[in-house]
């Protein structure tokens, strides 16, 4: 009997300029270290997008924010509340693709780099506030604060207020860059230049921040929304193309090298950060829409994943914009429409959309010698009510009354079709037989076999074992494996022989 030699997951997009390495790469799964067991880690399904609400003839969600247990959307036209299959509209204004949003507990303050606005949900008023444009706010000691666009000034409102006064404002002293971004974090301001990084904090004077001597740091931001803030830290995208960690004062490279080869030549400034909690993990994610990727990185394994809505056989960005932790759930908004969905891992749809996956594992060598791959296991939990293709899901959506309700549930058998003048997005197809595909390449990624498909549904079945033989032979060799199925799978491990 053969023996079988098992093979370790990719765990991250390999190494970038080295072409064999950087081949590797994991598409909507995320590592998990796996205690006592036969393999170190196991590859986790992404989470789903679950519709959650749908805000109709809207240009897309440029950002959410909770205040005092409501959850407000922001998109270019309109800033709205939203709840689990409703919305209302509260104020119309004029964004430009773009905003920046803090609260006081008592009003909400955003910018856009253009105008500002602040909203108070107790007296439902909206104004427009009286500042310069400004690209970033944030909130720290009562205080609002704002960083004047391409200057080095910066200024905060009067205490517990949206006015700002005109005097009250300062500069950045360490270098004359232009600020990019003002972020509160721990009681300190952080003020981000193109090309540097200075730190304040409330001395309680004339002007109440005061900038820290010797908190200076060579480093610039990328973009104004190209920062975050999570466990205890600050993440942000580099002048230099760099991910970076601050650890205090210092900043700590997190990003690799195939991560800044993809973004090399991009357009960094409409770059985005925002980060997520789920299930232990602590996800800071990364979106470059001028390369159409989404990359996520998980702060428990220090390693990074794509995230794809994958389309027109294409994997492109992730639909999510942007994400707030709301009821329990974390809820995030489509930058292409009014739609907010719930990340839910047992959901295996991005809307309406199925989520492909897909992982490059990491080159096999035979030591100079050919080496003969008899056959190729792939072992996988399977995770829904019924290993057959799922025929019904409850889906929360929020259009006119022709439309299913949120609390219907589709018999997709039924041959279900929505009213022809419901604004409903389609219902998922998920006629499609659950399969995953191999794929190999013996030249270094110049050339791939088409994928060769094997169901992976079984009735009763949670474990799954799919095999692949007459794999010919090879000096080194790349494996590739995608899944399409309309349910959830985890892979556990991979073998050989």
């Amino acid at each position: 009997m053969p023996v079988r030699t098992p093979i370790p997951f990719a765990l991250q997009k390999g190494d970038a300029r080295s072409q064999v390495s950087s081949l590797e790469n994991v598409i909507n799964f995320y590592p998990e270290i796996t205690e006592r067991s036969a393999t170190d880690y196991a590859l986790i399904s992404t989470p789903g997008s679950k519709p959650f609400s749908f805000i109709p003839n809207v240009s897309g969600i440029l950002e959410t924010h909770v205040l005092n247990g409501v959850l407000y959307v922001f998109t270019n036209e309109a800033l709205y509340r939203a709840s689990n299959g409703g919305y209302a509209k509260l104020a119309d204004h004029q964004l430009n693709g773009r905003v920046s949003v803090a609260d006081n507990g008592l009003s909400l303050a955003y910018v856009d780099g253009v105008k500002g606005y602040g909203y108070t949900p107790e007296s439902f008023t909206h104004v427009e506030l009286d500042i310069p444009p400004s690209d970033t706010i944030t909130f720290q000691d009562g205080y609002f604060a704002i960083n004047y666009k391409k200057t080095r000034q910066w200024a905060v409102s009067n205490l517990n207020s949206l006015v700002f006064d005109p005097l009250d404002f300062a500069s950045a002293e360490g270098a004359p860059d232009f600020l990019v971004a003002v972020v509160s974090h721990l009681r300190q301001m952080y003020l981000f230049g193109e090309r540097t990084l200075e730190i304040w904090y409330n001395s309680a004077e004339e002007f109440p921040f005061t900038r820290i001597q010797g908190a200076f740091i060579e480093k610039g931001l990328a973009g104004s929304d190209a920062v975050t803030r999570t466990d205890n830290t600050i993440f942000f995208l580099g002048d230099d193309k760099i991910v970076y960690m601050l650890s205090g004062f210092e900043p700590m490279r997190v990003s690799n090298f195939s991560l800044e080869e993809s973004i090399e030549m991009a357009d960094l400034s409409n770059a985005k950060m925002f980060t997520y909690t789920q299930e232990g993990h602590i996800f800071v994610w990364l979106t470059v829409p001028t390369v159409n990727k989404s990359f996520v990185y998980d702060t428990t394994s220090g390693l990074w994943h794509e995230r794809s809505t994958f389309s027109d056989d294409v994997f492109g960005r992730h639909l999510a914009n942007c994400a707030s932790y709301f009821q329990g759930q974390t809820i995030v908004g489509d930058y292409r429409d009014g739609n907010l969905y719930t990340l839910d891992l047992n959901y295996p749809y991005d809307g309406q959309q199925l989520i492909e996956r897909e992982v490059t594992l990491p080159p096999i060598y035979a030591q100079g010698n050919r080496f003969r791959h008899g056959f190729f296991v792939l072992k996988a939990q399977n995770f829904s009510n019924d290993i057959v293709p799922i025929q019904t899901q409850t889906l929360g959506w929020t259009a006119d009354s022709t439309c299913v309700t949120a609390d219907s549930t589709i018999d997709y058998a039924s041959g279900y079709q929505g009213s022809p003048d419901c604004s409903c997005d389609a219902i998922p197809d998920v006629s499609q037989e659950p399969k995953v595909g191999l794929s190999m390449t013996d030249n270094h990624g110049l050339t791939w076999t088409p994928y060769d498909w094997e169901p992976i549904a079984i009735r009763g079945k949670r474990e799954i074992r799919t095999q692949w033989t007459k794999l010919g032979s090879s000096y080194e060799r790349t494996y590739r494996l995608r899944l399409v199925a309309p349910f959830v799978q985890n892979w556990i491990g991979a073998q050989i022989a």
